[in-house]
This record gives structure tokens, C-alpha cells and sequence, in this order.
């Protein structure tokens, strides 16, 4: 593991966080929340910036983060759409570490807790105690493609540690009934993702594609489940990230809270 008794600390609500030499401190939200990011890990993308906005949200609503990384996903949801409280469980350790120090960058404590832990293994107690579950799942298998020199990199884009299968079956288990369940993950397995979603009770409720650019195949697609509930899918709008002359389009823009 990093150094974490590097000198360099940065300073918000009073809190003082140290800084391992390979870390560094970067904005979201333009400022309004700021994350720690290290240069052997996956760094926070589009992918989950999506997914925070895309899940339903309800007033007290408790989330569960799987496979949080850096802890992107519950900074967003409790700084940014007021979460009651989020869960973030990471079973690498350094990145949990990670997690939990941005957690106290931005004050955020008594609302946000990182897990260094499996969520394979995830205590009968915390069964049914959620009322959201999110995860932005490994959406390679270990067949497919070359592995990141990055271990850290590697665990978190190929099913090394835990498969869709995994990440489904703890969703449901953490899951209060009519509970709900969103996911980002990568067209091509889509099919399995419904299928999955189904067979764990998580059924499908609202689909969107997103498209780079407008005349471009769709490069993520986001799906809202509900656990326990009725059958019926909605397909909603496409989004479309860029316009043509390579600006973020307006629903983007707002997104990232630049409108």
C-alpha cells in the first residue's frame, strides 16, 4: 500500500487528509465536492457520473454502493441528490482507504461509510436494509481483451473478483422488498443484464442508452430495477453526450452542474 504519512494534506471543514505522493485531489461538480484519486487505480469516469444522476432517489432513502473504488458514486448521491445515508463496499484495500478519505475531504462522515470488504460475503444483518442498491460492474471477463499492468485497474474493469452474477445476487440480498436496484454497464451485454436482473427479482423497470455523439452505436446503457416488483420495462429518451461540434450538449451540462 501508498505511503499515507505523505506530508501533503489538504484542508476542508476542518478536516486535514493526508496525500500518498502517487494521489491527487480532483474536483467534482466544479468544485462543490472533491474526491482523491491515485495513479494505480481506476480513476472515476462518465459511467458513474451517469449512474448517480440516473438512479430514483426517494426523501431518507439509504444506498448501497457496489464496488465503490474511489467513492465517486456516494460522494455524488449524498453531496449532490441528498441520500440519507450510502454504503460504499470495496474490497480492495488501499482504495477503500482512499474512499474513506475523501468521505472526510468533503465532511461528509456521519452519511457515507466505506466497507473495505467483499459484498459476496456481506453479513445476514444488512440483508433487506437497504432501499437502493448501485453498482458499476467489472464489464469484462477475464477472456476478453488484455489485463491493465495496473492491478487495481484490471479488478475493477474485468470479472476478476466477482462476476455480474455476484453483483446481482448481493443487490438483491441487501435489497427492503420493492427496493431499487440501478446499474451502468456496456450495451453488448445488455441481454445479460436483463436476464440476470430478472432471475434475482430485480425486475427491469427503466432503460436508457447513451450515445457518445448522436450518429454514433450507443456506449453505455443504464437500467433502473425494482426489487420484487411487477414486470414492465420503460425505454426511456436517448442521451446524447456530446453535439456535433464536440461541446457537451445542455442535458450534460447539467449533469455536471454547469448550468
Amino acid at each position: 500500500m501508498a505511503d499515507m504519512t505523505d506530508p501533503t494534506a489538504r484542508i476542508n471543514n476542518g478536516a486535514a487528509v493526508a496525500l500518498a505522493p502517487e494521489e491527487r485531489i480532483d474536483a467534482l461538480l466544479d468544485g462543490r465536492l472533491r474526491i482523491i484519486q491515485h495513479q494505480d487505480a481506476l480513476r472515476f469516469s462518465l459511467d458513474s457520473i451517469l449512474l448517480a444522476d440516473y438512479v430514483t432517489l426517494k426523501v431518507g432513502d439509504q444506498v448501497a454502493d457496489l464496488g465503490t473504488g474511489g467513492g465517486v458514486i456516494p460522494l455524488l448521491l449524498v453531496g449532490k441528490r441528498g441520500a440519507a445515508y450510502a454504503a460504499g463496499f470495496e474490497i480492495q484495500e488501499f482504495v477503500a482507504d482512499m474512499a474513506r478519505r475523501s468521505v472526510i475531504l468533503n465532511g461528509l462522515e456521519e452519511r457515507i461509510a466505506i466497507f473495505n470488504r467483499d459484498f459476496r460475503q456481506i453479513p445476514q444483518e444488512l440483508w433487506n436494509t437497504f432501499n437502493v442498491v448501485v453498482s458499476n460492474p467489472p464489464y469484462l471477463k477475464p477472456a476478453e481483451g488484455r489485463f491493465n499492468p495496473k492491478k487495481a485497474v484490471s479488478i475493477a474493469k474485468y470479472e476478476l473478483e466477482c462476476t455480474l452474477e455476484d453483483v446481482l445476487q448481493a443487490a438483491a440480498r441487501l435489497l427492503k422488498p420493492k427496493g431499487r436496484a440501478a446499474f451502468v454497464y456496456r450495451p453488448w451485454r445488455l441481454p445479460e443484464l436483463l436476464a440476470g436482473m430478472t432471475r434475482f427479482h430485480l425486475h427491469p423497470k427503466r432503460l436508457r442508452m447513451v450515445y457518445s455523439c448522436a450518429d454514433e452505436e450507443a456506449a453505455l446503457v443504464l437500467v433502473e430495477g425494482q426489487f420484487q416488483g411487477r414486470p414492465g420495462l420503460a425505454v426511456n429518451r436517448p442521451l446524447i453526450v456530446r453535439t456535433p461540434s464536440g461541446d457537451y450538449t445542455s442535458e450534460m451540462k447539467g449533469i455536471y452542474g454547469r448550468e
